[in-house]
């Protein structure tokens, strides 16, 4: 297998110059394993080898020591603002047909630290929701707290894959779930988890959406489908996964490719969480690649443009033989918040499809420490406080008249906070539903447009867009 593997080292991605008559870049910033580190990460977690020592090789030397060049990386603000800057460096000259989106693969919840497990890691989907997250691939550590509690956590999709399900449902705020207050109170992820390869036993339909789509500013789809690997069935499948049948990886993307395809949809991504294995090295080699993500690349269809995996917590950005077809994409970005891929194509916008000949390149991008996002940060404080510790808005002294014998002062007073709390914590969760409310209807739009329905109904093909619609204007 290793021997299929003619894989090429893939460069950093150009500056985005501006975009040629008819076509729309597009960025594609990704993340897996992150498993809650909100929090700047601590010990071999924060310590990324980017570059051999004085021995020239990466990993230990014929002693047996280690002299790579190490860089201190990871935590949620310095995410944030590597985010920030890599949109920046697209969008530069790019022109107003630039799309950026930022996607994860799986495992960004699950096994966390305590400031985020403590709390079921809902602050952790508060910061991918800050980070603006558009989409998410499950992985098996979505799982640990059972499919019901995924499915909370998750973005609703209007009843469709059973994910219907209210953010506080289920759970009596404060105790066992919904933990924080004002700005932090939860309302679930703006963003939704995908899962094309697991099915219900007993209706056959995937469980959460197979696929998302999404859109360039002229009206380029691009779809996502997410998958996960196939042997978390027999290995260790986590309990509370309910009555669910896995089909295999590849099988579940091929069966979906050609539906997309016959909606007019040829940007096709993966987000799959299965991956490989590689010796140590840069970060953006693909040298020996072996494992699972080889198997399954060597599967899936030609009419796939990328796919960024997971689950292995290796770094490796790869252009992979596949049979029949051009070289494709591969990257995986460690794990822990180490880094960010960032994945930048080119869509023809007259037939939809990724322009290789064009922009078509990834890049691992190390996530260091040097101007964290301060909004970012400050979640990431709320939470290492804990809702319990936080410093009420008067100050921790008595309230006023408080201690009084015979006066109903403080009781006034504290009613009168009590009021204006409990209003501005409303406003906040009513805010943030009816944003959630919005992305949701639009996805349910956008679910009916490309064929799908509740279950048991099967609709027809989506009707083709009128000629003045922003996908066929210049």
């Amino acid at each position: 297998m290793i021997a299929l593997v003619a894989a090429a080292v893939v460069g950093v991605p150009p500056v985005a110059a501006a975009a040629p008559p008819g076509k729309d870049p597009v960025q594609v910033l990704a993340i897996n394993d992150f498993h809650g580190r909100i929090s700047p990460t601590t010990g071999n977690e924060s310590r990324l080898p980017t570059a051999p020592g004085p021995d020239g090789v990466f990993g230990r030397g014929g002693g047996g020591e280690r002299d790579d060049v190490v860089t201190q990386v990871g935590g949620a603000a310095n995410m944030a603002t590597l985010v920030q800057e890599r949109r920046a460096d697209f969008r530069r000259g790019a022109g107003g047909s630039a799309a950026s989106f930022f996607v994860g693969v799986g495992d960004l919840i699950g096994e966390s630290p305590p400031e985020s497990a403590t709390y079921k890691d809902e602050p952790t989907v508060e910061v991918l929701n800050a980070l603006g997250m558009d989409v998410a691939a499950v992985g098996n550590h979505e799982f640990d707290l059972g499919l019901q509690e995924l499915r909370r956590l998750s973005g609703a999709t209007d009843g469709r894959f059973g994910d219907d399900i209210a953010a506080c449902q289920g759970v009596t705020p404060g105790v066992d779930g919904c933990f924080g207050q004002a700005e932090h109170a939860f309302t679930g992820a703006n963003f939704p988890y995908l899962a094309a390869n697991i099915l219900s036993a007993g209706t056959g339909e995937p469980i959460l959406p197979p696929f998302e789509v999404l859109f360039t500013p002229r009206g380029v789809r691009v779809a996502l489908i997410g998958v996960m690997r196939e042997s978390t069935a027999t290995s260790e499948r986590p309990e509370g996964l309910g009555n669910v049948v896995f089909r295999e990886e590849a099988d579940a993307v091929n069966r979906l490719v050609p539906q997309l395809r016959s909606e007019g949809i040829e940007a096709i991504g993966v987000l799959l969480h299965a991956g490989g294995q590689r010796p140590a090295g840069d970060i953006n080699g693909c040298e020996a690649l072996d494992g699972a993500v080889v198997d399954i690349n060597q599967r899936i269809t030609p009419a796939v443009d990328f796919i960024v995996s997971a689950d292995t917590h290796e770094a490796y950005n790869c252009m992979l033989p596949v049979p029949g077809g051009e070289p494709r994409l591969v990257t995986q970005a460690g794990s822990y918040g180490q880094m960010v891929t960032d994945v930048r194509l080119t869509l023809d916008r007259g037939t939809g499809d990724v322009d290789r000949a064009a922009t078509y390149a990834a890049t691992n991008v190390p996530v260091t420490r040097e101007a964290p996002d301060p909004g970012v940060r400050a979640i990431v404080d709320y939470w290492v406080a804990g809702p319990a510790g936080q410093v009420p808005a008067e100050g921790a002294g008595a309230l006023p008249g408080e201690g009084d014998t015979g006066s109903g002062a403080a009781d006034d007073n504290r009613l009168l906070i009590g009021v204006v709390i409990l209003g501005a914590i409303s406003l906040a969760v009513l805010a943030v539903a009816g944003n959630r409310r919005a992305r949701r209807n639009r996805r349910r739009r956008a679910w009916e447009s490309y064929g799908y329905a509740p279950v048991g109904r099967v609709r027809t093909p989506p009707r083709v867009p009128p000629a003045d619609t922003p996908s066929s204007r210049d």
